[in-house]
This record gives structure tokens, sequence and C-alpha cells, in this order.
């Protein structure tokens, strides 16, 4: 196709082209891009705010297993020591 007679390729000419497309393109769907970005905002808050709360509520569960073993190990637990209840 290059060397067919008339053909001139004009980067540049395309390269603008392209960007003036694309601005067209952004222009008429502007508010798609808006309500697109917006919604995806709110989807990452929630994401982050569930992923928070769930890493809360490991930390808490793995503490309250530190306490119970910590607790566990006084000397008064010990069914040697004390007399247990079967």
């Amino acid at each position: 196709m290059q060397n067919q007679p008339g053909y001139i390729l004009d980067v540049e000419q395309l390269i603008k082209d392209a960007r003036y497309a694309r601005m067209k393109f952004v222009r008429e769907n502007f508010r798609f891009f808006v309500c697109g970005s917006g919604l995806l905002g709110v989807i990452c808050a929630f994401a982050i705010t569930v992923l928070s709360v769930g890493s809360v509520n490991r930390y808490q569960e793995t503490n309250r297993q530190l306490v119970s073993a910590k607790l566990m190990r006084q000397p008064q637990y010990d069914c040697d020591r004390v007399a247990c209840a079967p």
C-alpha cells in the first residue's frame, strides 16, 4: 500500500486525528465517565471497608485466643495443683 502513487503516510496528522476522535468521544460520553468514576469510587470504598472490618475481626479473635491461652497457663487453672471439676 505504501508503494501506491499518492499514498502519503502522515504520522503526525494520524496522531492528531486520533486525539481529536478520543476527545470527541469523551465529550459526548462525559456523563458516562463521571458516573462510572463515581461508581468505581463507591465500590472501592466499600471494598476497603469490608476488608478492614475483616482484618479487625481477625485481630480481635487472635487477641482473644492469646489472652485465653495466657489465662489457662495461670497456676489456678492447673489441674495438677488445684482440684478441677470433672
